[in-house]
């Protein structure tokens, strides 16, 4: 009601959360999203009481196109709360990374908000688990996710509808 008071315009209610905690917004003259992108650049974990910051960098869904600044420091997923960030960024997520066969860029399948996560989650790397088979044929940019995902089995989505 308050952004139809603003005469806002919305035609889908996903996208409205999606950017629920954008601070940047790049928009061309008729104000659509330029790249209709995500990318996750900062990551939060907490600290005795407060937040540790980690720059992430890379801009697009190739999960080899930057990394986790601070990560290796961290002894990696060795760090309990790394490893449960990208527990969640890997199992509680629908969205697939795929390469575009003409241009070989990674193009994303499924919400950008998941996209952005799942290439987090691809950044932080597999999980010290036991290797699943498969995983020396799979692609660097799906490891992660294919071996958090042979360590825990997905149940069901639920999905829901604010309308």
């Amino acid at each position: 009601r308050r952004m139809a008071a603003r005469r806002v315009v919305v035609r889908r209610l996903p996208s409205v959360e999606t950017l629920g905690c954008t601070s940047v917004i790049c928009s061309d003259k008729t104000g659509t999203l330029t790249t209709n992108a995500m990318t996750v650049v900062s990551l939060l974990i907490p600290s005795s009481g407060t937040f540790d910051e980690l720059e992430v960098t890379g801009g697009s869904y190739d999960p080899t196109d930057g990394d986790v600044r601070g990560f290796e420091e961290r002894n990696g997923c060795a760090d309990v709360r790394l490893l449960q960030c990208a527990s969640v960024c890997a199992l509680c997520n629908d969205a697939q990374l795929a390469r575009d066969e003409d241009s070989g860029e990674f193009v994303r399948v499924g919400e950008p908000t998941e996209c952005a996560l799942r290439v987090l989650a691809e950044k932080l790397g597999p999980p010290p688990f036991r290797k699943p088979a498969g995983y020396e044929q799979a692609g660097a940019w799906q490891r992660a996710a294919l071996s958090w995902r042979h360590a825990f089995e997905r149940k069901a989505t639920l999905e829901f509808d604010r309308g």
